[in-house]
């Protein structure tokens, strides 16, 4: 009939002596260690409490003392079976392959000591992942590796390919070893850094064998062929690495989250680029000295590429040639076909995005229930789930987590409230798919539309650095209620944009709750505060943890609280007794209880109370394109005064990324210039080369519309960023070339067509090389050298991979922009070059002359 009160504020507790040990009792912590099951318990609780009444009463006499299991908080299961979720999560810094090792031979250690029956799946396991994407990368790497010495067999021939080809393990060897003096791991991105500078590594040293070989041809020395060979075209090469290092180096220092993901790419390209400038300018003439034999005339059947050169410098002369009779016309032509490409890209692309589109290898679904949801019925709605997503194909396993969400891993993030779950999906190897992951999560999102009970969010698992949802729209104002109205409102008008999904805002209404509301005057009558009403109720109700069990390593808590049949109802609560003075007073004789709803949470940003509606796009539509026809919809949407609307999420981390990629550009151009102006001691013959890389957009833009790709803030515009250091190397050495011909006394034309004939080969091979370094990882087609090894011919090709997917934007920007700019190279750039003269002549009429003209008419005039 007493029930339990309150251990806190109405028990006297008395020292009592317990067999097995002392037990202190009260406010300090127990230290009980007695064997035994329930009847160890029951003699640990067996003191005596004083309740004010005689004799005093033993707690075993009025409350039944169990072993139990905590109150269920989540739900667990893999495959549609109950399952316990054990995560693993590495330290910062550590290596994850190694940590996954460990679980592995520990489980497998384990394992015969499991009780029969007993299953161990292992699921979301990032390692596997990062392995193959190093997999993936390594053979694209060594692809891009066998693709560039192939050109240089074919060119160069066997010696001087050999020559050339020792730049690549020498410059890597240098870079690994300065990589892990400054404690960079081998990441996805520093093996792509890796693969972008991979056709970069032997320009330098295709442009110093070339030439030194040139001059062995020539009858002189090997000493003095390498000597002079590399010293003709030592400030070139110097000048070319330089101006690819500025343009890497401003994005060294890319503020924020987007900076800590992509700062490795220039970090990583400006050490294999130091390295092999290194490497052609000691290394390379050192063994054309010691081994390049002399030229011999070529007899027999001719290479293939000297077949394609002779046939490259037959075209070439005469359309130099003509180019240099025609030049206002070439000229003109350039500028026309460059504002052209500008305006069919506004009509013809694919779009703006920040990162790629890819096939996901992870996604979730978000089950949000109505705040308060038991889990029980929470567990119903996430089986429902469960069946849907075990139609789908590819799926390697499927996890169900209640009291969880996504964003803790591939395995959702436990310690959520009951009302929320989710179901994680892993998908097979995307060479094993018989059919896109996207359009997999499209046909689950159709299945589950007409879901009723919560609300379903499906999602994919971001590879990039974290940003915000596609459309994010944050409503801030002083009132809740009419914040909660206004999200109601923006859903309605973009819930029929077709290609926007899973709509939905973070204002909770419908938090259930029971509301004790005390009197504080009749309260205060009883000798009870609202602190002691509050503590009882939560102790009755929630549970009072008063001490800790243990036995051996084992530790149980013992929690009080009211028996479950009387702690079901309302009027359990109301007729809940409060301890005074020898009385019990029921909670409804000073208090008024009562149901009501609430806010399950505020949100607030820089102070503001905000409600946010996010949605997601659907496969086969723009993110970008979509955001803008979200704001149109809500272009003539009125706020109440004082209440503001945002477009932030992803929107808002592109309007950064597009910012400072900007601004790197400028401050590259800048570095660039500089470099060339110290090296040609000239401000217009730099302009000249500097152009080319605003004409290399012409095939950057080609590039994209050709491809279907979308033009990427990040990976289109660093792609743009890394060309302009790189476009600028072969116009440096023709035009340096240029200007030694000149100062032996050769007219321009006849320098210009000579110096074009002789960097003809070091021009195309330095495009080539680097293009095709790069054709692996853009196109996803390359050969996986492990199953080669192991005989596996049947799938040792590889068409379409994850990674290429992610860095195929960059590469396209850079393969399409090379090209093109390589055809500026040797035409344009040396027609521009020519028509330095007239240019400056007729900046001289036009100003300079007008000007004396000017001056000597006023000194005419009369005093």
């Amino acid at each position: 009939d007493l029930g339990l009160v309150d251990v806190q504020d109405a028990i006297t507790f008395q020292n009592t002596t317990i067999p097995g040990g002392k037990l202190s009792l009260g406010t300090y912590d127990y230290q009980v260690r007695v064997p035994g099951e329930v009847e160890a318990v029951e003699e640990i609780l067996g003191f005596v409490i004083n309740l004010g009444i005689e004799p005093p009463v033993y707690i075993r006499d009025v409350a039944t003392v169990r072993f139990g299991v905590k109150d269920r908080e989540s739900i667990s299961r893999i495959n549609q079976r109950d399952a316990v979720t054990l995560s693993v999560k590495k330290r910062s810094g550590e290596n994850i392959i190694d940590i996954a090792d460990e679980v592995h031979r520990t489980i497998d250690r384990l394992r015969p000591t499991f009780p029969a029956g007993t299953e161990v799946h292992i699921v979301g396991d990032q390692s596997e992942f990062v392995r193959d994407m190093v997999s993936e990368l390594e053979n694209n790497i060594l692809s891009g590796l066998l693709l560039v010495v192939a050109v240089l067999f074919a060119f160069l021939g066997f010696t001087n390919a050999v020559f050339v080809g020792v730049a690549i393990p020498f410059s890597m060897l240098i870079s690994f070893i300065v990589l892990r003096g400054l404690g960079i791991t081998l990441n996805m991105v520093v093996l792509f850094s890796l693969i972008l500078a991979l056709g970069m590594l032997v320009d330098n040293a295709i442009v110093i064998v070339e030439n030194i070989f040139r001059h062995r041809g020539k009858g002189k020395g090997a000493d003095e062929a390498a000597s002079f060979g590399a010293s003709q075209v030592s400030g070139a090469v110097i000048a070319s690495t330089l101006t690819t290092i500025c343009a890497f180096g401003p994005l060294v220092i890319w503020p924020g989250i987007m900076g800590e993901f992509m700062s490795y790419l220039p970090i990583t390209v400006i050490i294999t680029l130091a390295a092999s400038l290194l490497v052609a300018l000691v290394f390379n003439p050192v063994l054309c000295s010691r081994f390049m034999a002399v030229p011999r005339p070529q007899t027999g059947r001719e290479r293939l590429g000297d077949r394609l050169l002779r046939y490259g410098l037959g075209s070439y002369r005469p359309a130099i040639t003509w180019a240099l009779q025609h030049r206002a016309l070439v000229l003109a032509g350039a500028v026309l076909v460059l504002l052209g490409t500008f305006v069919l890209f506004g009509f013809f692309n694919s779009g703006v995005e920040l990162f790629p589109d890819t096939d996901p290898s992870v996604a979730f679904v978000n089950i949000d229930a109505p705040s308060g949801t038991r889990i029980e019925v929470s567990d119903t709605y996430t089986r429902t789930v469960e069946a849907e997503v075990a139609r789908l194909n590819d799926l390697k396993a499927f996890t169900g987590q209640v009291g969880a969400t996504a964003g803790g891993g591939l395995t959702g993030n436990a310690g959520a409230p009951t009302h929320q779950s989710v179901v994680t999906m892993e998908f097979v190897d995307m060479e094993e798919r018989q059919e896109s992951s996207r359009n997999q999560l499209e046909k689950l999102r159709s299945w589950l539309r007409e879901f009723t009970g919560a609300r379903i969010v499906v999602e994919k698992m971001e590879e990039g650095p974290p940003t915000g949802r596609p459309v994010n729209i944050e409503l801030s104002g002083d009132d809740f209620e009419v914040l909660g109205e206004l999200a109601s409102q923006v859903k309605e008008r973009i819930r029929n944009l077709p290609g926007l999904v899973d709509i939905q805002d973070n204002f909770d209404r419908g938090l259930p709750e029971i509301e004790i509301r005390p009197d504080v005057e009749r309260a205060g009558r009883y000798g009870l505060q609202t602190w002691d009403i509050a503590s009882t109720v939560r102790t009755a109700l929630h549970g009072f943890e008063t001490a800790k069990y243990r036995i051996g390593e084992d530790e149980y808590d013992i929690v009080v609280r009211y028996q479950e049949p009387f702690r079901k109802k309302m009027e359990d609560l109301q007729n809940m007794s409060f301890f005074y003075e020898g009385e019990n007073i029921p909670l409804s004789a000073f208090a008024d209880t009562r149901f009501r709803s609430s806010l399950a949470a505020i949100h607030r940003i820089d102070a503001r109370r905000v409600v946010t509606i996010g949605a997601d796009v659907a496969a086969g539509f723009n993110a970008n394109a979509l955001l803008a026809q979200v704001q149109g919809e809500l272009n003539d949407f009125r706020l109440p005064p004082g209440y503001t609307i945002e477009y932030t999420g992803e929107s808002e981390d592109q309007e950064e990324a597009e910012a400072f990629l900007s601004d790197a550009f400028a401050v590259a151009i800048m570095l660039i210039l500089l470099v060339l102006i110290s090296q040609f001691g000239s401000v217009t013959v730099p302009l000249v080369i500097i152009s080319s890389v605003v004409l290399s957009l012409i095939g950057v833009l080609w590039g994209l519309m050709i491809t279907g790709t979308a033009f990427g803030i990040i990976m289109t515009g660093v792609g743009v960023i890394s060309l302009a250091g790189i476009v600028v190397n072969n116009a440096i050495v023709l035009l340096t070339y240029i200007g030694q011909l000149r100062e032996r006394g050769l007219e321009k034309a006849e320098a210009i067509v000579r110096a074009g004939m002789t960097r003809f080969r070091p021009v195309i091979l330095t495009a080539v090389t680097t293009i095709l370094g790069l054709i692996p990882l853009t196109t996803g087609f390359s050969i996986d050298f492990e199953r080669l090894v192991h005989a596996d011919f049947a799938h040792a090709v590889i068409i379409g991979g994850e990674s290429s997917q992610w860095w195929g934007p960059m590469g396209v920007a850079v393969i399409w922009g090379l090209a093109v700019a390589t055809f500026l190279t040797l035409i344009v750039v040396p027609v521009m070059y020519s028509s330095l003269d007239p240019i400056k002549r007729g900046l001289y009429l036009v100003f300079i002359d007008s000007w004396l003209r000017f001056f000597r008419r006023g000194s005419d005039q009369p005093q």
